[in-house]
């Protein structure tokens, strides 16, 4: 058994802000399945449930949500370590998952009720700029729930954990190939999304990093 620890990454909407970390959770969507923990753990049971709920979805974009649902479910383990890029602060918080599944109070407006328990490491966060450029762009591919497997040592030295990971060819495209097979882009107007986040946050960062020479 390796152990080398495993890094995730979790992206949520801006205007959930740092409640996340004030609360000690990271959540998903998708509240409309109701308890998760309901729904059997295996991937056809996922899939079922959410084409009931969403009948005109294509089948590709079914599969892409199931494989973000049931990663954190079922992959996402206690003690595995996760990387909060915050939208509206622009930093960057580290905690480790604590603890199982649970579905936030039904009265609660924010949407993100399915959730994991977080013990945050850098509960103040940490300036984007402390990170390389290659790491930056590992968080900020557009997928909700990833692994962070090329550059999860910039994360673990952030808090204290001596880990270098090896890259064997250019990072950049190493990850570009890892994105694509963590998540299959359904449509179009996804790639549009996808490219248009992705430019945003490059830009912001290159700037950031210019300005802090």
């Amino acid at each position: 058994m390796s152990d080398t620890p495993t890094v995730w990454g979790v992206h949520m909407g801006v205007h959930v802000g740092t409640e996340p970390v004030e609360k000690n959770y990271i959540g998903i969507g998708w509240s409309e399945l109701g308890d998760l923990s309901q729904i059997d753990a295996d991937r056809e049971a996922f899939k079922f449930a959410l084409q009931a709920k969403q009948p005109d979805s294509s089948m590709p974009s079914i599969r892409t949500q199931v494989a973000t649902i049931y990663r954190f479910m079922h992959v996402v383990k206690t003690g595995d370590y996760v990387v909060y890029p915050c939208k509206s602060d622009r930093l960057v918080y580290i905690g480790i998952i604590s603890g199982d599944y649970e579905r936030a109070n039904s009265e609660d407006e924010d949407p993100y009720l399915n959730r994991r328990p977080v013990t945050w490491l850098t509960p103040n966060g940490v300036p984007r700029n402390n990170f390389s450029q290659v790491a930056l762009y590992e968080i900020g591919a557009y997928i909700t729930l990833f692994e962070i497997k090329k550059t999860a040592g910039d994360f673990l030295n952030a808090v204290g954990i001596e880990y270098q990971a090896t890259i064997n060819k250019d990072p950049i495209v190493e990850l570009q190939e890892q994105e694509l097979e963590q998540e299959e882009i359904p449509d179009d107007e996804t790639v549009t999304k996808v490219i248009n986040e992705s430019a945003k946050y490059s830009t912001e960062d290159f700037i950031i990093r210019r300005l802090h020479r």
